[in-house]
């Protein structure tokens, strides 16, 4: 069992820092918890809760790595496989709003390494929940800009493949449906 805690200067959930206030002010010299969670390792079975790096084969493109999920997350290995699991809680509204419903995401993917090839279909899915993330998270606009988190489900196949002179790595997206 380990446990771990990440203090971070930004609030923000795409970074980790920022700068400290200027000129002797105490502005901007806030602390946030950035990671706080707990892990059981076993011998073929990794349990974590809290505020957790997420367990998940995939790009940064898709998944930022300052992104840390809160929840439970699951992994463990069958053969040649390893299974990553993840329940997540992506914004809690129901005691903040009367109307307001919990968004939850919920990952699956199996991860499949031979040689120098690595094929990790993932499954991304929303439940329930009617959250406005341009509501408390910023400013959300542009062409593709969404500010909503729910009711969807995302099929990908991220890939590695190790060559002499580097890698090859993408994600294919195999289906989606948004909100």
């Amino acid at each position: 069992v380990s446990m771990g805690v990440r203090a971070e200067t930004s609030k923000n959930n795409d970074s980790t820092n920022a700068n400290f206030g200027g000129y002797f002010d105490k502005v901007g010299d806030e602390l946030f918890l950035g990671l706080v969670y707990i892990t059981y390792e076993g011998e073929n079975l990794t349990v974590s809760a809290g505020k957790q790096k997420h367990p998940f084969k995939i790009s940064s493109a898709w998944w930022d790595s300052d992104i840390n999920p809160e929840g439970i997350s699951e992994s463990f290995s069958v053969g040649d496989w390893n299974f990553n699991f993840g329940q997540y809680i992506v914004d809690e509204t129901k005691e903040s709003s009367s109307s307001g419903e919990d968004d939850f995401l919920f990952v699956a993917q199996g991860v499949w390494k031979t040689g120098d090839v690595t094929l990790a279909p993932i499954v991304l899915g929303s439940a329930g929940g009617k959250a406005d993330a341009s509501e408390t998270s910023g400013n959300f606009s542009g062409e593709n800009s969404n500010g909503y988190f729910h009711d969807f489900l995302v099929v990908a196949l991220p890939f590695e493949v190790k060559l002499n002179s580097g890698k090859l790595f993408g994600t294919c997206l195999l289906y989606t449906s948004p909100s």
